[in-house]
């Protein structure tokens, strides 16, 4: 699995929104990241927004961050050398729908 790095902003991408970014990704972004990766961070940010109510902007803000996660783990599924492009998003897709059913 290719992998990609999140320690440069990416043209387009508003500071605050990539800070905020980088800060959901934590440790786990601070290396090589992969769409799988991105998609697994974004899922645990997900459900720990989702699961109590708190400051309704912070979490919107949050809730963008986690879009961007998202939107980044499948742009980097396109670019993967070791699986097909179908098969990339299949696989993230798998990851978001499993974590949202394992809060059901």
């Amino acid at each position: 699995m290719k992998s990609f790095s999140l320690s440069t902003r990416p043209l387009g991408v508003p500071d605050p929104l990539w800070e905020r970014l980088v800060l959901l990704a934590g440790k786990q972004g601070s290396g090589p990241v992969s769409s799988q990766s991105l998609a697994e961070i974004s899922i645990r940010n997900l459900e720990r927004m989702t699961g109590s109510r708190g400051q309704a902007k912070e979490e919107a803000f949050c809730l963008l961050a986690v879009d961007a996660l998202v939107t980044y783990a499948c742009e980097f599924a396109m670019k993967e050398d070791d699986v097909d492009m179908e098969s990339a998003l299949y696989i993230i897709f798998d990851i978001l729908k499993a974590g949202t059913d394992s809060r059901e």
